[in-house]
């Protein structure tokens, strides 16, 4: 079926889901990683373009946008088949897209206008599809309209999942500068995330990583620490 879902926000509900979601980052990951938070705008709406590679990208945001700014509503685009295998995703703002629908694109992108000029921090996935890692950005020009649309600026973020010297995974989450969306942002955007997984990679590379930037989420302890500590 294609079409698209608008959210369907539920009083009380992000208290239930942001509670449940620290609890599944923490149990999966050693640690979650921010820098560059103060690019984030102090007020109003804003579209936040990031890649995607994995099942956890709009978990992530969820949550750091609730630790940090839960004043401001969060909304975040899904495509149309995964929002209706997680239907629940949409009491916290999340809402459909489906590209093989000009009309439902079309309605999405004004939606998601709607909401950013409203004041929510809006968050698209512009890749449309899960790469891996290593494969180059191919961002869509869609969050490009919906800004321009809106009047709002857009940030761009990268995330890493990283396996380094502890049991799970660690995730970095980089903000960039706000962007005008004016002709060319899209390229302009893409071009800031793929520095920013660069920076990363390369921070990680000279174990430098941990000077800029610092830790959001703390997972529990795993093995590695319950073993490093046996011995006191």
């Amino acid at each position: 079926m294609s079409g698209w879902q608008r959210a369907r926000r539920v009083a009380g509900f992000d208290s239930f889901f942001v509670w449940y979601t620290r609890r599944l980052v923490r149990g999966n990951f050693a640690r979650v990683w921010v820098a560059g938070v103060e690019s984030l705008p102090a007020h109003g709406g804003y579209v936040a373009v990031a890649n995607h590679h994995s099942w956890w990208d709009g978990l992530i945001p969820y949550l750091l946008h609730h630790e940090r700014e839960r004043e401001r509503p969060f909304a975040v685009m899904m495509s149309d088949a995964e929002l209706r295998r997680f239907p629940f995703f949409r009491f916290g703002g999340a809402f459909s897209v489906d590209a093989r629908s000009v009309r439902a694109a079309r309605d999405a992108v004004r939606y998601a206008a709607d909401e950013a000029r409203a004041g929510a921090a809006v968050w698209i996935f512009p890749d449309g599809v899960l790469h891996a890692p290593s494969a180059p950005l191919a961002f869509t020009s869609g969050f490009e309209h919906v800004a321009r649309e809106a009047g709002v600026p857009i940030v761009p973020a990268a995330m890493r999942f990283v396996f380094r010297d502890r049991q799970r995974p660690e995730i970095f989450v980089r903000y960039g500068e706000p962007i005008v969306a004016l002709r060319g942002a899209r390229e302009r955007t893409q071009a800031c995330v793929a520095a920013m997984l660069a920076e990363i990679d390369r921070l990680l590379a000279d174990g430098q990583i941990e000077q800029r930037f610092r830790i959001a989420v703390s997972g529990r302890a795993g093995v590695d620490d319950r073993v490093a500590l046996a011995p006191r």
